[in-house]
């Protein structure tokens, strides 16, 4: 859905096809500023948020939040919350579903390792995080693999859906 991925333009007019669903269609109309500037600033942070031509994809959701908020919206005390909606609609639109089952686990593997952060070492709970440490490697090995197999068949995939030819993969 997503046609240009440039934040120095209007979202709207690089991706017209996004004011066709009506949430988002809504979120456009209700926008009074000149040129629907809001309105765009919010959707190119949304895409900052979750599109994989982000520069900040290899952050944690926190992380992303917190930068897009005060580096591109200007704003530190922005609240995500607010537009969960539309967040929930732009993934739901735009991500395949081996694209959110692959965010899902990222948001479990944050998780994991606040989790073990927060946690204690002593005597109560140093064999679970003997347990979940040796563990890890195994879940993070699983999960670039996913990850690494997940890129290789979007790199794979030409426009209108065709497979490159083996020339166009560079093999012949």
């Amino acid at each position: 859905m997503i046609e240009t991925f440039n934040t120095d333009l209007n979202f709207w007019q690089a991706n017209p096809n996004c004011k066709i669903p009506e949430v988002f269609n809504k979120f456009y109309k209700n926008d009074k500023s000149k040129n629907k500037k809001d309105s765009s600033l919010i959707m190119w942070a949304i895409s900052l948020l979750l599109h994989k031509s982000s520069p900040y994809v290899n952050l944690s959701a926190s992380d992303k939040k917190l930068l897009i908020a005060s580096d591109y919206l200007k704003d530190k005390e922005f609240k995500w919350e607010e537009i969960s909606y539309l967040i929930n609609e732009y993934e739901r639109l735009n991500l395949s579903k081996a694209q959110k089952l692959l965010k899902q686990w990222e948001e479990k593997l944050e998780e994991r390792s606040e989790f073990i952060k927060n946690l204690s070492y002593n005597e109560d709970t140093f064999e679970m995080l003997d347990k979940m440490l040796k563990e890890t490697d195994k879940i993070w090995n699983l999960y670039l693999q996913t990850q690494k197999q997940l890129e290789s068949e979007d790199n794979s995939v030409v426009k209108g859906g065709a497979e490159e030819s083996l020339s166009e993969k560079g093999i012949i």
